[in-house]
């Protein structure tokens, strides 16, 4: 069994997403909503440049050529800028009446 760390490829969405999705214990679902609004809005999130799940700060770990782990890793000062993308994203993948929740999280994880 080969292991290889590697950075995100467009073909690893769907696997990658997973994996972040299951790696935050529920934090995307109270988010969103839901699981499927959940996993859209990161899917979202994987797709566009300055979030905090760009495509340019994730990383997906590779066993035996299929994708195993996946993370998100950036420097601290890009932090609060890439959490307003992703906040700008993601709140387009939800309904509206959970924007109140979701600016809870938010202004919560900021703090």
């Amino acid at each position: 069994m080969e292991a290889k760390v590697r950075p995100f490829r467009s073909e690893d969405a769907r696997a990658a997403a997973a994996l972040l999705y299951e790696s935050a214990g529920g934090l995307y679902d109270r988010y969103a909503g839901s699981p499927r609004l959940a996993r859209r809005a990161l899917a979202r999130a994987l797709e566009r440049d300055d979030t905090t799940a760009s495509p340019d700060v994730v990383w997906v770990a590779e066993l035996d050529g299929r994708v195993a782990g996946a993370m998100a890793a950036m420097p601290v000062d890009w932090w609060a800028m890439r959490s307003r993308g992703f906040l700008s994203v993601t709140l387009r993948a939800i309904p509206p009446w959970r924007w109140p929740a979701a600016l809870w999280l938010y202004r919560t994880g900021s703090r």
